[in-house]
């Protein structure tokens, strides 16, 4: 047993590791393509992958999952879901292609020619995705991790000489292209998987009957996560969503390597706690004391930093990053709502309460089609924070959290986070502004006070927790300790 926990913390370090190596490096060429890529080409080719991805993610979730939770697949299981995934992508694809050509009139000519590039995306992810299910299978985390480390770094050093040598959007498309290609061919050394015409009826009913539910569940999550960037893109277009994609992203890599990271630990920890309710809570106060003060400084900071980082063209990026700080509280405290859900064993309301939410969300979104882009967003984290609100009621209704863990844990979190937030504001206005006046041309200058600023409020954030919330303050670092002892 002590060799099977060994090796599943050393996968998952491994896995955590190159995860954050591929993040990086990721978020550098994405800064530099940024940097060289107009708003309008950046944005074409971030909105096609948008729903892109999403075939891909629906297509790949059941029956990679069904490959990988079967006891012995077959060389036939594993080709007749490898066929079925990438015919379905190819017929999505051709699909989309369809719609461009019908749908899509007043895109420009090199617009359209960069969306029929991207149209078989998915069929090689899909291809990947069964390459990573038998590596799954086969423990082989450590190489995986690598190999995708590998594309990454050798995919974004070709992306930024093509964007460099004015190549434009080709140069995000090649990034995307080649990244999946050099998985695949990487892969192939450990798993020998060829297409084959070995197609078995039987399997196909078995993994379609296993994978649909599955899929509609996917599909469901994806947009439920994705509603704004959903709308500003039927609403704005390319550009509008480009703006959006700058401003959230590292708001989301914030939120990947941390809440999304860590949601593995969350679910078997509250699941063997006694009092389901309370570990949630107080599970949920730890993470979020560390990086709810990270999304709001992103906001407080805008002005500081994605110009520096991005360049010119995108300070209206700016404002909407401003925005979207006002929805770090609620997405944190609300994070794994589902996931206490399943721990109490209550599956079937995962689905009802997404579907409700899912609706509100959305039909605010249909009602913000005469509004700009920043009065749209401003409706939509309303609307988000609203939600966060129905769901920690609807969890003190029914009984999953009580009155008293919610007065212990989240409104102390709540007083320290106003702290933090009235201390940088003051900060950012009789500190960073005025120096940021006076060395206008200094903007490095100003981004390392606004870094060294940002820890400084988040000091204060901390001795004041300490100091007016103690028990809170203690519980919060005992729970860290305590995941790391683990």
């Amino acid at each position: 047993m002590q060799i099977q926990n060994t090796s599943a913390f050393h996968s998952s370090a491994w896995t955590i590791g190159a995860k954050f190596i591929e993040r990086g490096a990721a978020l550098v060429v994405y800064i530099l393509l940024a940097r060289y890529l107009t708003l309008e080409e950046f944005g074409i080719v971030t909105l096609a992958l948008l729903y892109l991805e999403f075939v891909g993610s629906v297509v790949n979730s059941g029956f990679r999952d069904y490959i990988v939770t079967h006891q012995q697949p077959s060389k036939r299981l594993v080709n007749t879901c490898l066929l079925m995934v990438v015919g379905m992508s190819a017929f999505a694809s051709l699909v989309l292609g369809l719609a461009i050509y019908t749908l899509m009139p007043d895109y420009s000519e090199s617009s359209k020619q960069i969306l029929y590039a991207l149209l078989f995306y998915p069929v090689f992810i899909t291809y990947n995705s069964i390459q990573k299910a038998l590596i799954q299978r086969a423990l082989l985390f450590k190489r995986l991790s690598l190999i995708r480390a590998i594309s990454c770094a050798v995919s974004g050093v070709v992306s930024v000489y093509l964007a460099f040598e004015g190549f434009g959007a080709w140069a995000l498309v090649v990034f995307h292209y080649l990244q999946i290609c050099i998985d695949i061919v990487l892969m192939s050394f450990l798993v020998l998987l060829l297409p084959r015409l070995s197609f078995s009826i039987d399997e196909a009913k078995a993994s379609l009957a296993f994978s649909v539910p599955l899929a509609i569940s996917e599909a469901l999550n994806y947009w439920s996560s994705r509603v704004m960037e959903l709308f500003v893109s039927l609403y704005f277009g390319p550009a509008g969503y480009a703006v959006l994609s700058i401003a959230r992203k590292f708001s989301k890599l914030v939120e990947q390597l941390s809440l999304s990271a860590l949601r593995p630990v969350f679910l078997p920890y509250i699941t063997k706690a006694s009092d389901k309710g309370e570990a949630f809570a107080k599970y949920t106060a730890a993470i979020s004391f560390f990086v709810i003060p990270v999304l709001i400084a992103l906001g407080v900071y805008a002005d500081y930093y994605v110009v520096f980082i991005f360049s010119e063209q995108w300070q209206s990026a700016v404002i909407v990053v401003q925005i979207i700080a006002f929805m770090a509280v609620a997405q944190c405290l609300m994070s794994y709502f589902t996931v206490l859900l399943v721990a109490n064993k209550r599956s079937d309301l995962v689905l009802k309460t997404n579907l409700v939410f899912f609706s509100i969300a959305v039909m605010a979104g249909a009602f913000g089609f005469s509004l700009n882009l920043e009065e749209y967003l401003i409706l939509q984290i309303a609307v988000f924070n609203i939600i966060a609100l129905l769901k920690l009621l609807y969890l003190l209704k029914e009984r999953f959290i009580s009155r008293k863990v919610v007065m212990q844990y989240f409104v102390p979190l709540l007083a320290a986070v106003i702290v933090f937030t009235c201390s940088s504001l003051l900060a950012e206005t009789f500190v960073i502004e005025p120096f940021s006046i006076a060395n206008i041309d200094n903007t490095l200058m100003t981004f390392i006070l606004s870094v060294f600023s940002s820890i400084f409020c988040f000091a204060l954030y901390a001795a004041f927790t300490k100091l007016c919330f103690s028990s809170f303050f203690s519980s919060a670092l005992s729970k860290i300790t305590l995941q790391k002892s683990r």
